[in-house]
């Protein structure tokens, strides 16, 4: 699997719950997207990107309410093709669901000042143009919206697309029992994680998203190393509390 995107954003949507002490943006840039459209362009006929599988995007909510938040997502199918399905990472990987509007299971605690990932997941139906749009909802308890973000997937064919550099997101962080690793425009890659001391306490070859249990880890910080096909590391700090 991998995530290819060429995004626009267009800023037309309001929602009427709307607080603007909540943002969101696509991890890797600051643009507030909350209460807007965005939009996403992917082109599968593009010898740069996948002929097929899922396509990923994470999203970051960002906590400046002043105080400490325990939120859900959930998610709408605005005008979503029979064919698609989606899944959403958020606390955990939850498995694609064929309601038109879902909720996470589990809550994830973000204290002010703070942000949690949403890792969104999308299988288009192959070789078929189509557009479909996703509401997500910064939820407290599936039905109390806080915000609310629409993606706007165009799978289209013969569009010019670029190939973006590999980049890896690694959440919760802090973790406490496990953390996941995603990964975009790469297929496979070497992940690699040392402690304090130097020592080599785990190693894996991953493929696009990864959950890794935590629970046998003692506290503390440690240093994740991440090496593409091609040689591109990528180095991240992890911490641990349990």
């Amino acid at each position: 699997m991998k995530k290819i995107l060429l995004t626009t954003t267009i800023f037309s949507l309001c929602t009427f719950l709307g607080n603007s002490q909540i943002t969101i943006n696509v991890e890797g840039q600051t643009t507030d997207i909350s209460g807007t459209t965005l939009d996403i362009n992917i082109d599968p006929s593009s010898g740069s990107i996948p002929t097929t599988g899922e396509y990923l995007l994470d999203l970051e909510i960002h906590n400046n309410t002043g105080v400490n938040k325990s939120w859900k997502v959930t998610r709408k199918e605005v005008s979503v093709p029979a064919a698609w399905s989606d899944m959403i990472c958020f606390t955990s990987c939850f498995p694609p669901s064929t309601l038109t509007t879902y909720c996470t299971p589990l809550a994830l605690n973000i204290n002010n000042g703070a942000s949690g990932i949403v890792i969104l997941h999308f299988t288009p139906e192959e070789a078929i143009a189509a557009t479909a749009t996703y509401r997500y909802y910064v939820s407290v308890d599936c039905a109390t919206y806080e915000d609310s973000v629409d993606i706007r997937f165009n799978y289209t064919l013969g569009l010019k697309t670029t190939k973006l550099n590999p980049t890896f997101n690694i959440a919760p962080n802090p973790a406490n029992d496990y953390t996941v690793i995603s990964s975009n425009g790469v297929d496979n890659s070497n992940v690699k994680i040392v402690d304090v001391l130097g020592n080599v306490v785990y190693t894996e070859t991953i493929s696009a998203t990864k959950k890794i249990d935590l629970s046998d880890f003692k506290n503390g910080i440690y240093f994740i190393t991440i090496e593409t096909s091609d040689s591109k590391i990528s180095n991240r700090k992890l911490i641990i509390r349990h």
